[in-house]
């Protein structure tokens, strides 16, 4: 669990994280995979006009124009399907799907099912 930090510092402070070595921590090589993923993508990120309408933001690269969840507040088109899960979620319907179980499942499960309205299906690999 992350712990926050402040009242050791005078003035404006630092805030200080510490991480506890979880066993579901991203190794090394799968950040280090992502960094040079969006590596090609940076110069057209930044060369974006990100106070543009979404719409109009057409100098992102395609890619990342696809991925983009929120633009000033608002869903994008591709994900205001988002709008239709909060309003389930908000009449109790909870479904949640939990794929590759392994030993830091049961945790998840256990908070999960706390709740009795939520409704949980596990898939794992043998």
């Amino acid at each position: 669990m992350p712990h926050c930090r402040r009242s050791s510092f005078e003035g404006r402070g630092v805030v200080v994280l510490g991480v506890d070595n979880l066993p579901t921590e991203l190794p090394r090589e799968a950040t280090l995979y992502f960094g040079d993923s969006l590596l090609p993508f940076i110069e057209g990120i930044v060369r974006s006009n990100p106070a543009l309408p979404f719409e109009q933001q057409t100098d992102l690269p395609p890619e990342i124009h696809g991925a983009v969840v929120t633009c000033h507040g608002q869903l994008t088109n591709k994900f205001k399907y988002i709008t239709s899960l909060r309003q389930q979620y908000e009449k109790g319907i909870h479904r949640v799907l939990l794929l590759g179980s392994g030993m830091v499942s049961p945790p998840v499960v256990d908070y999960i099912l706390r709740d009795s309205s939520n409704k949980m299906t596990v898939g794992a690999s043998a």
